[in-house]
């Protein structure tokens, strides 16, 4: 008799690979599975968690909760917790949550795989984002000490797939009408370092030669390992999107030295300088942290002036979460809720100012966009390639014809708001 089985996954787009390899290491191993998206109609729950940060605990604790209860009223459903926070607190939460039948961590550790007897498969047919774009995790684990990550400790050492791992599945994503590779990892761009004979430049290059791949984007790239390399490639490649995110977190040598990201406020604006002096449309994305233990007026002021100069074109910020195990733990000088939320507050505001000024800039140009869905009113929401899913900005097209998910179209933007931009095809 077959069994359902009902995945659900929290946490970042690396949660969301390993759930898809979860789905196509069981479609592979063809057992008596098969997949419902309804909790409450399967016979085996797999939760996908995350542990980064306290308020991702704790929406891993909320749904724990909730599959208890859902136990309590269906005894025979069997409940198995994964990923990321088992990893973090594997004896804290197995003594918390008494019902729960399972606790595997990281999926590449195979301890699930092998639980339910399967053989891993890194050949995703059946994705968790629409599928005209995928994720495509080229390593795992971190081998920096970065004072207010908690990955080191849940992911281990930096480990990359092996290229040739790596081409085989975006061959195999294109043949199944895969457009968009979004290329992720904890540092994409330390890829390579514990392999033989490749780097990411290298790997990036063979990618871009894949037929149907029509659109390449990078991700989580560190301004360390950051190399004008990357930034030819793209001028060389039409597939290469026009757009890097690159995690800068500070710009203070006092808090970056502090966060242990062994950069400078001098190396930063020399990496942003030198992608805009040699190819000046590329949009380019980072996150920020405010409200790191020591960080003061001056310290934040100094990145207000910086975003304030060099107009990122995409812009995340976070307010600091203290996580235990983490070298900002015990850091003394700490800064208060309130304090975070004013300068959280502060660079969002001038943001906001930023996009809407690049966002207006397009206004009467054509552009190549990638529709992604159709909103509750009938408008077709696509993206532009200088913006990432889920994160950066939407372009809302309005037309009478008929568009499908997943077609590119080139139309004309007549009006821009602050995250989105208004488009007639």
């Amino acid at each position: 008799m077959k069994k359902s089985i009902c995945i659900l996954t929290l946490g970042c787009p690396k949660n969301i690979v390993d759930s898809e390899y979860l789905m196509a290491s069981i479609k592979k191993s063809n057992l008596n599975y098969y997949f419902t998206e309804f909790p409450e109609n399967a016979d085996i729950i797999i939760l996908n968690t995350c542990g980064f940060i306290k308020d991702s605990i704790d929406e891993s604790y909320n749904y724990i909760i909730a599959l208890e209860h859902l136990k309590n009223k269906k005894t025979n459903i069997e409940i198995i917790i994964f990923g990321c926070l088992v990893a973090r607190q594997k004896n804290i939460i197995r003594k918390k949550f008494k019902n729960i039948d399972n606790f595997f961590t990281i999926l590449s550790e195979n301890d699930l795989l092998n639980y339910l007897k399967l053989e891993f498969n890194h050949l995703r047919k059946q994705l968790l984002t629409e599928s005209h774009y995928a994720y495509l995790k080229i390593s795992d684990g971190c081998n920096r000490k970065c004072a207010f990550c908690s990955i080191p400790n849940i992911k281990g050492r930096y480990k990359s797939i092996p290229e040739k791992q790596l081409i085989n599945e975006s061959i195999f994503l294109a043949n199944n009408e895969v457009k968009e590779l979004i290329l992720i990892a904890q540092e994409t761009t330390n890829y390579g370092m514990d392999l033989y004979n490749t780097n990411f430049t290298q790997l990036l290059n063979h990618l871009s030669q894949i037929n149907n791949i029509e659109w390449i984007r990078i991700m989580y790239a560190h301004p360390n390992t950051f190399n004008e390399d990357i930034v030819e490639l793209i001028n060389n490649n039409k597939n290469i999107c026009h757009y890097i995110d690159i995690p800068l977190q500070h710009i203070s040598d006092n808090v970056l030295k502090n966060m242990n990201r062994y950069t400078s406020s001098n190396k930063i604006k020399n990496i942003i300088e030198n992608i805009r002096n040699i190819n000046s449309k590329i949009a380019i994305r980072s996150t920020f942290i405010v409200g790191f233990p020591g960080e003061t007026d001056k310290d934040f002021q100094l990145l207000y002036d910086f975003l304030n100069e060099y107009k990122l074109e995409r812009v995340g910020v976070f307010k600091y979460s203290s996580e235990e195990g983490t070298a900002g733990y015990n850091l003394p000088h700490k800064i208060s809720d309130s304090v975070k939320e004013e300068r959280f507050d502060a660079l969002m505001k001038l943001q906001q100012q930023i996009s809407l000024k690049y966002n207006e800039s397009f206004i009467n140009k054509n552009l190549r966009v990638l529709v992604d869905n159709i909103s509750e009113n009938n408008l077709y929401i696509a993206r532009t390639e200088f913006d990432a899913p889920e994160i950066d900005n939407e372009v809302i097209i309005k037309t009478n014809k008929d568009l499908k998910i997943g077609d590119f179209v080139d139309v004309k933007i007549i009006d821009a708001k602050e995250y989105d931009l208004i488009a007639e095809y």
